[in-house]
């Protein structure tokens, strides 16, 4: 019972000072996040032609693009200092041609995004 209580008392004070690291290094906070995953999944849609061979999409107007949930993860690192969050974005867009539902993470460190997954559903 004992090693049990010191094994969670170690593990506990390990993540625990990862997510203060990860939480101290944040430069983007959820409404910033929101705002580059909207620009992304823009850019996307309007400058990448090839994104529209999934379906064929009209292109669509900026009020079509609709934030859907937001949810933050915890990446842990083996170097605690490196640990970080993420924001996934989940942003729906409906057009007369059908719907497509991009999940995209933005790194709060950097601002960077990344398309983690699209769905698409035609009408």
């Amino acid at each position: 019972m004992a090693v049990l209580l010191a094994l969670g008392a170690i593990l506990g004070g390990v993540f625990g000072s990862a997510s203060s690291y990860a939480k101290s290094a944040i430069v983007y906070d959820k409404a910033a996040c929101e705002q580059i995953a909207l620009e992304h999944v823009h850019f996307l849609e309007h400058q990448l032609p090839w994104m529209s061979a999934f379906i064929p999409y009209p292109c669509p107007e900026d009020e079509a693009f609709e934030v859907r949930h937001i949810d933050a993860k915890f990446y842990f690192e083996s170097d605690l200092k490196s640990s970080y969050y993420k924001y996934r974005v989940e942003i729906r867009l409906q057009t007369s041609a059908g719907r497509k539902t991009y999940e995209i993470d933005v790194h709060t460190k950097t601002g960077y995004a990344t398309v983690h997954d699209v769905k698409v559903r035609s009408v």
